[in-house]
């Protein structure tokens, strides 16, 4: 995974914006290292139960190849 993937997944997932985002960010170094952080590091970064839950859930239901694939198909750029 490249940062550009961690920040189209954490972008899919419910409940994770930017305030979220940069404590993850801040707290794991990097989008890739957050995304691959566990949930005490989610936690150490000040995320609650419920964001917690959501990356859980994100992390079992997201395709990121067929999320690009998507953004291709539709000519967007990211």
């Amino acid at each position: 995974m490249d940062e550009r993937s961690a920040y189209l997944a954490f972008n899919l997932t419910a409940g994770i914006g930017p305030n979220r985002l940069r404590a993850l960010i801040d707290h794991c170094g990097s989008a890739v290292g957050a995304w691959q952080a566990s949930a005490d590091d989610w936690r150490a970064a000040g995320l609650d139960r419920r964001s917690i839950e959501a990356l859980h859930k994100a992390h079992g239901r997201l395709d990121l190849a067929a999320e690009w694939r998507a953004i291709e198909t539709a000519g967007l750029q990211v």
